[in-house]
């Protein structure tokens, strides 16, 4: 659903689209609802706030926005981003009023501003995302684990993922790592070599693949 493959109802001799780029948080118990069901909750409440929206031609016209990229179920989002066309003048600034008394509770926009023309699109701009857990006893991360990651120049490791299973360097796109409180981590990644915070705190801890989902994860947001 990104505005680079979408033919917008309104473009041409119709009215002029604009993009509204908005961050917004999920947290608490809505964390658990699939990227899926998210888009659906905003959906929702765009059409109940009366955005004037635009939508895709074709069979199955749909709103044109940009997400970046979707959180694993049960992790929170602090700084999540998307960018929304709309084929009216947006209300810029005075959108997050609009919005959040339409949207249920953990999902919060933060901030909205109205993109300058020819301004990158949503993805083009994200470099790398930053990330938060605090994991349970005993796998707890010690300073001589994070020291050892760094020094490293490759972790390979073997990952699974729908029932598939991939060699992978869990080192790689680490950008920075940083322990923090009594055992938890901060981690950088880039989003071009690696995105997956799993992997990192297996390579760091040990923890079994299956404790990881039940520990709070947070994405704190982007970096550019």
């Amino acid at each position: 659903m990104t505005e680079k493959r979408d033919k917008i109802i309104g473009g041409g001799d119709g009215p002029e689209i604009y993009k509204l780029r908005l961050t917004y948080s999920k947290t608490g118990l809505i964390r658990f609802i699939s990227h899926r069901d998210l888009i659906r909750v905003l959906f929702r409440a765009f059409s109940r706030a009366g955005l004037p929206v635009a939508y895709s031609r074709g069979y199955s016209p749909h709103p044109v926005v940009s997400f970046c990229p979707p959180l694993k179920v049960g992790m929170e989002g602090l700084n999540e981003r998307l960018d929304l066309s709309l084929t009216g003048t947006p209300a810029g600034a005075e959108t997050a009023g609009i919005l959040n008394p339409h949207l249920p509770e953990g999902i919060e926009i933060k901030d909205s501003r109205v993109l300058s023309a020819g301004e990158p699109s949503l993805n083009a701009r994200l470099e790398a995302a930053e990330y938060r857990v605090d994991p349970e006893e005993p796998f707890r991360v010690s300073r001589e684990a994070v020291d050892n990651f760094l020094a490293a120049a490759e972790i390979r490791m073997v990952w699974r993922r729908g029932g598939k299973e991939k060699e992978i360097d869990a080192r790689a796109g680490v950008k920075s790592l940083v322990r923090e409180g009594e055992g938890g981590v901060r981690m950088v990644l880039s989003l071009k070599e690696n995105c997956q915070p799993y992997p990192v705190l297996i390579a760091l801890s040990g923890a079994d693949p299956a404790h990881l989902p039940g520990w709070r994860w947070q994405r704190l947001g982007f970096l550019p």
